[in-house]
């Protein structure tokens, strides 16, 4: 008898017995740096044939080579501000990057690997650090 009623009760405990599901979630920031590069920002490196621009980042520590990620853009316009991917091939110059501890490294040449002209116009750089964890 007491085994008749025990059951019905289980099974109304099991049904109704509220579970609540947490979850956690742990939100990791990107950072985004916008700087400006001026046509006076450029150096030439002649055994390379390359111009390039240092950019200090001081954002860009030993955890970020390490596990982070880093994106860079730059847009050539500043009225309708459009960005292209770098690195990338825009009317036959390379533009390509590089990322150490506190430095941003941008170096443009021909795609044929000519000399080119530096930048005559200043230019919007936006870098993106993703943060990450590695597994």
């Amino acid at each position: 008898m007491k085994s008749l009623l025990l059951y019905p009760l289980l099974l109304v405990l099991v049904f109704f017995s509220n579970c609540k599901k947490e979850i956690t979630q742990v939100v990791q920031p990107n950072i985004t740096i916008l700087k400006t590069l001026q046509p006076d920002d450029w150096k030439y490196d002649a055994a390379s044939n390359t111009y390039y621009v240092d950019i200090p980042v001081p954002e860009i520590d030993d955890h970020v080579v390490q596990t982070n990620g880093v994106l860079s853009y730059m847009t050539f316009n500043t009225t309708d501000i459009r960005y292209e991917s770098l690195p990338d091939v825009l009317d036959g110059s390379t533009i390509v990057c590089f990322y150490e501890k506190g430095l941003y490294i941008i170096e443009i040449q021909g795609s044929d690997g000519s000399m080119v002209a530096p930048p005559s116009a200043a230019i919007g750089l936006k870098i993106v650090l993703v943060n990450s964890d590695i597994r």
